[in-house]
């Protein structure tokens, strides 16, 4: 097994007590994605070069920051060690393409997202945690602590994600995490130290070879 973590909502800490529990599993034995339902846990399969490719091309999937902040991992190799301790400086070889996948995510997940909140609210939530988490990390926070929040952003999108949050009130909150996110697409215009990706290929080559 190349990589095995917990990701979905759990990644973000805004899980709710109907939340499913998403095991995603990456590894040569996959052929190809897939999704299914198991022992009360979602597991999610990825074969090891859409692994490759998400992680290093310029065409990841938007949750590839899960992989990267997941919230737990569940298989120690020395990919997994790799990326815990490297994580920080992986995100920010990767800043024009974090910002690209997770603003245009956010804007798709917002779409119509006003006319089926009160049915679906988990994506407006959403869409405004990915525009806070491309905020904060450009106002000083760590990826970790953006991709995880704390604190009154926490327990809106909790509250928003349960459907407590008035629709105007959810739609203004999203508004300003969007604005915030829009002004610092300057932020993340260039990778910073994109050379530690060559690095990171390597590890996952040597883990996937094993």
């Amino acid at each position: 097994m190349l990589y095995k973590t917990i990701v979905g909502s759990r990644t973000y800490g805004i899980e709710i007590p109907s939340s499913d529990i998403d095991i995603s599993h990456c590894g040569n034995s996959v052929t190809q994605y897939k999704s299914s339902f198991k022992s009360g846990n979602n597991l999610l399969e990825t074969p090891t070069s859409q692994f490759l490719e998400h992680m290093l091309s310029d065409k990841p999937i938007w949750y590839f920051t899960q992989w990267l902040f997941p919230s737990e991992i569940l298989e120690d190799n020395l990919l997994s060690q790799y990326i815990q301790e490297n994580k920080e400086e992986i995100i920010a070889a990767r800043l024009p393409i974090a910002y690209h996948t997770l603003s245009k995510k956010a804007e798709r997940l917002y779409y119509c997202a006003d006319r089926i909140y009160k049915k679906f609210p988990k994506r407006m939530a959403y869409s405004t945690l990915l525009y806070s988490i491309l905020a904060n990390y450009t106002d000083g926070m760590t990826f970790a602590k953006a991709h995880r929040p704390e604190g009154e952003l926490h327990d809106f999108l909790i509250a928003m994600r349960l459907g407590q949050v008035p629709l105007e009130d959810a739609i203004a909150r999203n508004e300003f995490e969007r604005k915030r996110a829009e002004k610092a697409a300057g932020f993340y215009k260039e990778a910073i130290h994109p050379e530690i990706l060559m690095e990171f290929e390597q590890i996952i080559l040597e883990e996937a070879n094993k």
